[in-house]
Formats: C-alpha cells, structure tokens, sequence
C-alpha cells in the first residue's frame, strides 16, 4: 500500500541524527512535586495517567480519585485543580489538540459505588462505563460520549495529524473514531484467543499499531505469541499492511542473549518474562524503532520496519529503595509503559525490579553501520552510544512505587507519577529545557 511504499522510501533515505549529547544523559533533578488532595482516614489516590500536550509545556495528570491536574510545566505551577464530574472513575486521560479539551476513559468501580451508592448491573450508568467522554477543561463539562466498547478500554491513542483517535479494549477490538461523531468509523475485531489489544500512531499519524498476546489452548506455563499489526490510518478497511510475531520462545532467546556489558538475563527469568502479556506501545520520534514495555520490568526495542527484535532495556540488580506499597505493584512494574525522549536517545520507564520508587533512563543503541562505496564500515557519529544495557541514570525521589512516565516533547522535562507527580528538569526549581 501507498503507506507501506512511503515508509520503505523513509527506511532508504533517513540518516542517523548527530549533534550535541542528550542532556538526558545528565543528571537530572525533581524541579517541583505535586502531592495529592490529602483526605482523613484514606490513602492518598494513585496517579494512573500522565499526558502533555503536544506544545509540550502543559501537563495533565489524572489519579485513581478522578482527581485532573493541569500544570504548567515551564513554571512549576498547578494552573488548574479538579475532580472529573462524571460519575465514573477516570481510568485513562489524553490531551486532544487542544490545551483545554481531553478524552477520558471511564473505569469499573463506580465512583458513587466505592462512596457506598452504586448502579444496578444492566442501567443506563453501569451500561456506558466503558465509554470515552470528551471533557471541556474549562467547566469540567462533558461535552461528547463516545459509546462502543463492551468491557474495559486498555488503551487511548489520539491522532497527531487530525481530531482521530483509536481505542482498545478487553473486549478485543480496536476502534477508531473522530472527535465529531459519537459513533466509531471503523472497528478492528481480533480474534477469539486475543488478550487485550493496546494502540498507538505513529508521529506521522499516518500509521497505527495495535499489539496484543494470542494464546493457543491448552499452552503449557501461560504465554502464547505476542502480535503487532500495522494498519494504514487512512484506509483501514483494507486490514493491516505489515503483521509482526514474536512467540515466547522467540523472545525468551533474545533475553538470554548476552549484551556487550555480559548482562544477559537468565534462562528462568527469560522464560517468565517472555510469556508476559505487551501492556504498552509506542513509536520512536524518527519513527524507526517500537518501544514496547511489560510487567516485571519487561522493556523491548523491535524495529519498526521488520518488527525484529533489536535490544532488551535491563534492570540493575535488587537493592535497598522504598518498598511498593501492595503485593500487586511489588510484581506489576512499568504499569503505565515506557517513553522515548524527545530526541530519540534515551527511553524513560518506571518501577520494575531493581528500580522500585525510581524512574530508569537507558540509552538508545545506534543503527548498525552501513558499509562506504570500498565495503568498508561507517560508523554513524554518537554522542551518547550505549555501552550498556543498564540505565545510565536512576531519578530517585518518590516514596512509593512509580506508576507512569511521560516526557515533554518540547522540553527537557520528564513527568513521573506515584501517588504524586514529580517534574524532573535539568536544575532545580523550574520546568524549562531551553
């Protein structure tokens, strides 16, 4: 397709960026910390969704209370303070392209149930608690519902190119939609022995990746093949162009494989992690790797073009840090996926073995070499090569465990979140990554 044709042509012609060393390969420090609404007899909400804007200087945090924070990140300040009016918890919050419009998802557990209401299974409320609203920042007024998905939604993705954005959800579809119509334009059914798709564009939005675990009935110890399918974002009828499969068995050798710093992970723990469900997905800036992420620190680099898989994201070694707070984080790690920087060179994740309270950054490896007119070897110029499969750099700070990232794509600025939201920057005491 014409896509496919487009990023063939991408793949010949890019060249690997060269230039100054990442300043996220520096250290970074907390520049301002958000704490939640503090509440008598409770413990304090989890932050469950981070998003900046696609200007990059505003933020929205979104926690397990359905409380929304928009702060600005340039000065350090919460600019606006609420709780979501709807009457289902907030589960999932993304950015729209504009600053003051964001899609919610809605998330079993009714807010009036956990205050000792409730709905009644099968009424109107119970019915469209999997719905995504369109939610006006300025009143905190729903101003559109998007209804469609019967159970959960996984997964919110928003189209940078136009008002698309595309769900997933655990009743295994992938759905697409416009920002005008409360109606989806195309659903993306898998199959019967699918686990809960996760989505994301491409920069471009030009390109959407749905990835999801197929198991085979009667698998012994779980697992099954996890996939990634390429659709056209503009004729999607047409199914996917490109299909990626990599089974557990495919994965688990990779994770054994030793790395040049000799950190190969081993075979029991390669096995266990490579029967993991994918929990998260996301392009890199260039468009030239997927980024995909897992419990118990499960971190991968395929390439976007073949779906090889092209390096394994590792954990130090277990040490003293703060302890996760229930049995379910002390397993889960990177629940809210992983991000690339800005520039591409780094990856940002939360939690996971090793890192508990801590945000990890690992440096991106460099493109093999392409051989010169002679035969011999050019070897790309890199500021920051990696020399090892470790992070370079471990932001410590946070009491509990991590659960989401995201970095500014504009600023030298990464969000983390716990039960407060931590802004890291190059220097204390403000936002901005001039």
């Amino acid at each position: 397709g014409e896509v496919q044709r487009e990023r063939e042509k991408k793949m010949d012609v890019d060249e690997p960026e060269t230039g100054a060393p990442s300043v996220f390969n520096t250290a970074l420090s907390i520049g301002a910390v958000f704490p939640p609404p503090i509440q008598k007899d409770r413990d304090p909400p989890r932050v469950e969704s981070l998003d900046f804007h696609r200007s990059g200087r505003l933020l929205l945090s979104a926690d397990s209370d359905s409380n929304l924070v928009q702060i600005d990140v340039l000065t350090g300040a919460a600019v606006k303070r609420f709780t979501y009016s709807g009457k289902h918890a907030v589960g999932i919050a993304r950015y729209t392209h504009h600053e003051q419009a964001v899609l919610c998802t809605g998330r079993p557990g009714d807010r009036s149930a956990r205050s000792g209401g409730g709905h009644a299974p099968g009424s109107h409320d119970a019915a469209t608690v999997h719905d995504v609203r369109y939610l006006s920042l300025y009143d905190n007024s729903v101003q559109r519902s998007f209804h469609g998905h019967g159970d959960a939604i996984t997964a919110l993705s928003m189209c940078p190119s136009d008002d698309g954005f595309a769900t997933g959800s655990k009743d295994r579809s992938v759905r697409i939609w416009n920002l005008k119509s409360s109606k989806a334009l195309a659903t993306l059914r898998l199959p019967a022995t699918s686990g809960a798709p996760r989505v994301a564009y491409d920069p471009t939005g030009k390109v959407l990746a749905a990835t999801y675990l197929e198991t085979s009935p009667g698998m012994e110890g779980g697992g099954g093949t996890n996939i990634i399918k390429l659709y056209d974002a503009r004729n999607y009828g047409t199914g996917p162009f490109t299909t990626f499969a990599l089974d557990s068995s495919t994965v688990a050798k990779f994770l054994e494989t030793s790395s040049e710093d000799g950190s190969a992970v081993d075979p029991g723990q390669a096995g266990e992690l490579s029967r993991l469900e994918w929990t998260d997905l996301c392009f890199s800036p260039d468009e030239s790797y997927l980024l995909v992420s897992g419990r118990q620190g499960l971190l991968l680099l395929l390439d976007a073009f073949d779906g090889n898989l092209v390096h394994a994201f590792k954990h130090p070694p277990a040490g003293p840090g703060p302890a996760s707070s229930t049995a379910e984080e002390k397993t889960s790690g990177f629940l809210g996926g992983a991000c690339f920087t800005p520039d591409g060179k780094h990856v940002v994740a939360a939690g996971g073995p090793g890192l508990e309270g801590e945000v990890g950054i690992w440096p991106v490896p460099d493109p093999p070499p392409e051989p010169d007119d002679q035969g011999g070897d050019i070897t790309p110029a890199a500021a920051d090569a990696p020399k090892s499969s470790f992070p370079v750099r471990r932001l410590q700070g946070h009491p509990g465990a991590v659960g989401c990232v995201a970095c500014s794509p504009t600023y030298n600025v990464i969000a983390s979140g716990c039960a407060a939201v931590g802004l890291w920057t190059e220097g204390v005491g403000g936002g901005s990554g001039d």
